[in-house]
């Protein structure tokens, strides 16, 4: 998987796919809140419109929150600076479900870069002894484990590159 550099490592695979930059923030919770936090599992969806998320500072980790809808078109290559407002802006899209947003601390920002594919579904392909795979569609972290799987078992030969295409694309 290339990922955000599949589209300028392997263009026709590509052409479908748009590369998209997002601003991540890290923040520190209040000290009223901090607790609960570190005690808190990945909240995969707040609700509302945006789909925001969060995950805690778990284990030494810091509190890192990210808005979907808070994104751009943007090339890994030339679009990594973060704007001086996206602090700012992320914290917006929070507003609803964490009112008190303001008093947590930021720590940093960072840009991620991901695939978007038609229908948010992975792509899977065979050029000769190369197994392509992107799209991931900012979903490739929470299905890691069984993509992985499922691509080692169509590399060792034990699955049908297009049954697994199928599978992991959403069709099956």
């Amino acid at each position: 998987s290339g990922g955000a550099w599949t589209p300028q490592l392997f263009p026709d695979f590509a052409a479908s796919l748009v590369t998209y930059r997002q601003a991540v923030l890290y923040v520190a919770a209040p000290a009223k809140w901090a607790a609960a936090w570190a005690e808190t599992p990945v909240i995969v969806d707040l609700g509302g419109e945006t789909g925001c998320y969060v995950l805690p500072p778990v284990q030494g980790s810091d509190m890192k929150i990210c808005a979907p809808d808070h994104r751009r078109r943007g090339d890994p290559e030339r679009d990594a600076a973060l704007d001086p407002d996206e602090d700012q802006a992320i914290r917006a899209y929070f507003r609803y479900a964490l009112p008190d947003v303001a008093d947590y601390r930021t720590l940093y920002m960072k840009t991620c870069f991901y695939t978007i594919a038609p229908d948010d579904r992975f792509q899977l392909q065979r050029r000769e002894r190369l197994i392509l795979f992107s799209g991931c569609s900012g979903h490739g972290y929470k299905f890691a484990a069984l993509n992985g799987e499922k691509l080692a078992q169509v590399v060792l030969g034990e699955a049908d590159l297009e049954a697994t295409a199928r599978l992991l694309g959403g069709y099956d």
